[in-house]
């Protein structure tokens, strides 16, 4: 703690200090930088002029391309990684000039990407005793980002006394690093010294990550990781692959030309790019909590990349020892990739999320099944008569089955049904058969009545009462109630809960579509499709993604999860938050709204200046834990935090 409060003190002082300085410093190294850069253009295009004469003067003159065409354009990508990181670090520094974060990015900005052009590469003839000294300062800043991000503290007492002697080492090998390129084997050796250093400083940034930082901290960490992951595996990959795939290409000046303009675009600026972006998210916090879906897909598509890229190699280099001809043989494996392409991409998917992550199901099940179903006033049934039941219009449709309007001994009712492909599923069937089940065994005035059951052509029903009003989604149209009203149907909904649960019955459905309010302004509580019994230990649901995401708890999605009572203690809070805000906590795709139930507070309902109470500010945010022991042990603890003040 002492430590802290010393290296913040000493920290912030020197940041006041010369917080007017920091602007003209940051313009003066980035002229000096420029200015190194603007030195080696010219070498640097007449090398890649020579390239383009002697490997693409064919097909640049079959195009009708001059030849400076090929390092111009390589030219103009590299600036334009020099305009995003300058840029972004300029901006870093003008809005957060307090944030010693924002600080060290900047500056760590304009000398980390200059370092992967080819013009400060060739300048480094002219001047390298300068960019030694840059080197310096930017490893200096490189490794203080390491050891400090995100909260620009040391975390562990024990490090600063390492750091004396890790910034010498710096002082020292990097310049003789910078100045050893005649001396290969002396520059080999202060290549691992300096990779070592760093990755030191990467082990304690992990530590620091899993044993110290804040769920918000960590999303942070994670923004940067993927940057620097993005800039470094992606390229490295490549060049491995390249290693294979240059030796087929290498006759072909057409194929090889495309081949070095679509890689250097794609898996080396860009890449490279993404650095300073997602630093500058990481320290502005403006979409902090979309990593953990951008990491999910940036892993699928690099799991997909990786795999197509094996079984093209291979399969290019099969076909060509078989056929001897390589444009046949690529073309012909060009055609086989685009074919596997779907099956490998929902394979590497599931691996993903259900092996790696431990999801009940992956992301590309989630989409499909919260696709909206449209409603139609026909169903498969309509007209349908049977010995006390007639099924007229559907008034609802689920994934599961159609709920009709209908009549049942003169009397009208809704009529729920499977969808007849379901009823041949024996677990779809099973979940029916315990919604029935559970119908049977509950009475309560805010749960739906069960009035019969049966079958007809082997597809089994339920009638249910009929109840003249709106569902809770159409009544509150995303528009905030008053707290009165939402507290009052809230409570309701709870009753129903409490007294389901008591029978040893969880709910795992709560969400709007499935509260009917009656004209009478009673609320009710339907649909028991995904109703779990206490002493059933089979789990109908399996691995489907079964249930709507909004009001999904965490342990309703991790596969490891145990789902009890609390699980409806969460979905009851995102319910009254979302009555209460005219919205659900959590926004964006399904995939989106998936890993902020896993990581993401939810916004407190005190911000939205709604003069919502501060007691039902406070226990929502406790009925969203993510963990269920966090959260009120039941649905009657939830209702006695929100209805007490009421009730006095």
């Amino acid at each position: 703690m002492t430590s802290e409060k010393n290296t913040k003190t000493i920290t912030d002082s020197l940041i006041g200090r010369f917080e007017r300085w920091l602007i003209p410093l940051w313009a003066v190294m980035a002229v000096i930088i420029l200015f190194i850069i603007g030195q080696g253009v010219i070498p640097a295009y007449e090398s890649r002029l020579i390239d383009a004469d002697v490997l693409f003067g064919v097909p640049l003159e079959a195009w009708n391309l001059p030849l400076a065409f090929y390092p111009i354009y390589l030219l103009t990508l590299e600036f334009s990684l020099i305009a995003i990181a300058m840029g972004t670090g300029l901006y870093l520094l003008l809005i957060a000039r307090n944030n010693r974060m924002a600080i060290l990015a900047s500056f760590f900005m304009i000398i980390w990407v200059v370092t992967w052009v080819l013009p400060y590469i060739e300048a480094q003839k002219q001047f390298p005793l300068q960019i030694a000294v840059i080197d310096v300062v930017g490893n200096f800043l490189y490794t203080t980002l390491l050891l400090t991000f995100p909260t620009g503290r040391l975390q562990a007492k024990w490090v600063r006394w390492l750091l004396p002697g890790g910034f010498l080492l710096l002082f020292i090998v990097t310049p003789m690093n910078s100045l050893s390129g005649t001396l290969p084997t002396q520059g080999a050796l202060l290549q691992l010294i300096l990779y070592g250093a760093v990755a030191g400083a990467i082990l304690l940034q992990v530590l620091r990550y899993r044993y110290h930082s804040t769920q918000e901290e960590k999303q942070q960490s994670k923004w940067v990781f993927l940057g620097f992951v993005a800039s470094y595996a992606i390229p490295i990959t490549f060049l491995t692959v390249d290693y294979f795939i240059a030796p087929f290409i290498i006759g072909n000046p057409y194929i090889r030309l495309i081949y070095r303009l679509i890689n250097s675009t794609f898996f080396v600026m860009i890449p490279f790019a993404l650095l300073p972006i997602t630093m500058l998210i990481a320290i502005t916090k403006s979409r902090l909590w979309e990593i953990d879906l951008l990491l999910n897909k940036a892993t699928v598509t690099t799991g997909v990349t990786l795999t197509l890229l094996v079984i093209g190699g291979i399969g290019v280099g099969v076909l060509q020892a078989l056929i001897s001809n390589t444009i046949i043989a690529i073309v012909t494996m060009l055609v086989v990739v685009i074919v596997l392409y779907k099956p490998v991409r929902r394979t590497v998917q599931s691996l993903l999320d259900r092996q790696i992550l431990g999801l009940r199901f992956d992301l590309d099940q989630l989409q499909q099944v919260q696709l909206s179903r449209e409603i139609t006033n026909r169903g498969q049934h309509s007209g349908l008569k049977l010995a006390n039941v007639e099924l007229l219009n559907v008034i609802d449709r689920g994934g599961m089955g159609e709920v009709y309007q209908g009549i049942w001994h003169e009397r009208a009712v809704a009529i729920k049904t499977m969808l007849k492909k379901l009823a041949k599923e024996p677990i779809a069937r099973k979940r029916f058969e315990r919604e029935i089940r559970a119908g049977q065994l509950l009475s309560h005035p805010h749960i739906v009545k069960t009035l019969d059951s049966g079958a007809f052509d082997d597809i089994p029903y339920l009638v249910l009462e009929y109840i003249a009003g709106h569902t809770l989604k159409n009544y509150s149209e995303n528009t905030p109630l008053s707290t009165d009203e939402a507290l009052k149907i809230v409570c309701e909904v709870g009753d129903a809960l409490a007294y389901l649960h008591q029978q040893g019955m969880v709910h795992r459905d709560i969400k709007p579509s499935n509260i009917m309010l009656r004209d009478a302004g009673s609320s009710v509580l339907i649909d028991f499709g995904l109703v779990k019994f206490a002493e059933d230990d089979t789990d109908l649901t399996g691995k489907a993604a079964i249930g709507t995401i909004d009001y999904m708890a965490p342990e309703q999605i991790k596969s490891a999860g145990t789902v009890d009572q609390r699980a409806d203690v969460y979905a009851l809070g995102i319910l009254l938050y979302e009555l209460l805000t005219g919205q659900t906590p959590f926004a964006g795709d399904a995939g989106q709204i998936l890993f902020a139930h896993l990581t993401q507070p939810p916004p407190d309902l005190s911000d939205f200046g709604l003069g919502i109470p501060e007691y039902v500010s406070n226990a929502v945010q406790r009925a969203l834990m993510k963990d269920p022991d966090d959260r009120y042990p039941s649905v009657s603890a939830f209702m006695d935090a929100v209805a007490l003040p009421l009730a006095a």
